[in-house]
């Protein structure tokens, strides 16, 4: 037997993989929720794989890679009542926590009820075993019960849970698979490139549908079809939306502009309604990253270094006075994005006059020190951080990086995940980052797709190719900092020609 899905494959154990098994089941982090005789012993352990019932049983290696990474299999096999008995045990605790487990079980589930089509597979789990309930409830998984007192294990009574999937459990929990995808992108104006590698992550196997409000969008004419819709402030706006997902059968639909991010998460249920996945990150942390003052405090709150931030000009002036800061400063929307009307103060006279003809202002401290540009995926179904290139900014253009260079620190690269998890950012975000004398200040979150990530993915971060692999009910496996450093990326303009 075999079945793989991206890194991750499920293989038949062989008599080669009973050294690894030995390793993994004798090792103390492993083994505290295992009901085995333990020490297990390779001569104990090769007498079992001889003489085990194979017509009950399906005994498989999880690989990532190709390299073994743990255990994962079926006993008790009845096919008259067409049911099953799950197992499953992870190796090396490098591979713990990467949604290979996911990946794994959902393959391991795809062969007991389409190839061994059975109607019921379920297992038994300790009840205070949190992490492994956690998966089995996130793969589809249902408690029927808990035994009390079911068994003695290291001198104690313990309870377990029993849970168990049915076939038609599986079936409508299953999303659609990648043959049958369909993409819509909202607000595609000039980001042609988006466009592009959703097509060619589909290959044919798919279609790719952008909207805009105008009909001299560029990028609408490399989708395989587009739609005029109105202005986003329009009261139709959302119900012409999920009309296009109705009409077009749209698998998942995400947008490229900052205020639109909102709309779609205060929506999600909406568009699940129609069997359309939203790509993006919770409503609360949309409008956190439209906030900058809202994120400032977020950030502070945290721990993580960051730009001091004012909207009460007095409390600024008097930190001034008391010399914790000083001029120049940026003045800025608190709300906003695309760096729109942003101004450098030098003194107190500019930041008045500017206060005094526009409101919702808020004063930014100036850092000086390397900008750095984060393309961050964050799996959809595992929750885990699967992906992060990071660039030196080398110039920017009207907010978006014109030319940068690739780059890779386990220091910057451990931070980023410890927000992202912190946080709660789902699917791809794009972080802006400065390196102030070898300290990482976080400086802004947009949870969307940003202007410099073609860099991302020209050097191998296929971040849409992920995303295809959430909607069709797949974990992602890890690949952080798995690109070339000194890659650089120069922007540079095209034309497209409409005729009428």
């Amino acid at each position: 037997m075999f079945k793989s899905s991206g890194c991750v494959s499920i293989r038949d154990f062989t008599v080669a993989d009973i050294e690894n098994k030995v390793k993994w089941i004798n090792d103390p982090q492993n083994n505290t929720y295992l009901h085995y005789d333990l020490p297990l012993d390779a001569e104990r352990t090769k007498e079992w794989f001889y003489h085990k019932n194979n017509e009950i049983r399906q005994d498989c290696v999880i690989e990532y890679n190709q390299n073994p990474v743990g255990l994962i299999g079926l006993l008790s096999i009845d096919r008259n009542s067409k049911k099953a008995e799950y197992y499953i045990s992870m190796g090396d605790s490098q591979y713990k926590n990467r949604g290979i487990a996911t990946t794994a079980s959902l393959l391991l589930l795809e062969y007991a009820f389409d190839d061994l089509l059975l109607n019921k597979v379920y297992l038994n789990v300790d009840s205070d075993n949190v992490i492994a309930c956690h998966l089995y409830e996130k793969i589809g998984f249902c408690c029927e019960g808990i035994f009390r007192k079911e068994m003695l294990h290291r001198g104690q009574l313990i309870d377990r849970k029993h849970y168990a999937v049915l076939r038609e459990e599986y079936r409508k929990k299953q999303i659609k698979t990648p043959t049958e995808l369909n993409v819509l992108i909202l607000s595609a104006g000039t980001r042609n490139k988006i466009v592009q590698y959703f097509k060619r992550a589909l290959n044919g196997a798919g279609r790719v549908i952008a909207t805009d409000m105008s009909e001299l969008a560029p990028a609408l004419y490399d989708a395989d079809k587009y739609y005029i819709v109105p202005r986003m402030t329009d009261p139709d706006y959302l119900n012409v939306i999920l009309d296009i997902c109705r009409k077009e059968k749209i698998t998942g639909i995400l947008s490229l502009i900052d205020p639109e991010l909102s709309l779609l998460a205060a929506h999600t249920a909406d568009f699940k309604a129609l069997g359309t996945t939203v790509i993006g990150s919770p409503y609360e942390l949309c409008e956190m990253s439209l906030d900058k003052y809202r994120m400032f405090r977020w950030l502070s709150e945290h721990g993580y270094r960051c730009a001091e931030s004012y909207m009460d000009r007095k409390l600024f002036y008097a930190d001034v006075d008391a010399g914790k800061l000083g001029y120049p400063v940026f003045v800025k929307p608190a709300k906003g994005s695309a760096s729109i009307s942003i101004s450098k103060a030098t003194d107190k006279e500019t930041v008045d006059l500017l206060f005094e003809h526009e409101d919702g202002l808020m004063i930014q401290e100036y850092i000086n020190g390397q900008e750095i540009g984060a393309d961050v995926y964050i799996d959809m179904i595992s929750g885990e951080v699967v992906s992060i290139f990071t660039k030196k900014k080398i110039k920017m253009r009207a907010g978006e990086t014109d030319k940068a260079v690739s780059f890779k620190d386990k220091k910057l690269f451990d931070l980023i995940e410890k927000f992202a998890k912190e946080s709660g950012y789902r699917g791809q975000i794009d972080i802006d980052i400065f390196d102030i004398d070898g300290e990482y200040y976080i400086s802004e979150v947009n949870p969307r797709f940003g202007g410099g990530y073609p860099h991302a993915y020209e050097c191998g971060c296929d971040h849409m190719k992920m995303i295809l692999e959430n909607l069709a009910g797949r974990a992602n496996t890890r690949q952080i900092g798995e690109y070339q450093e000194g890659i650089y990326m120069m922007k540079y303009n095209e034309i497209a020609v409409l005729g009428r």
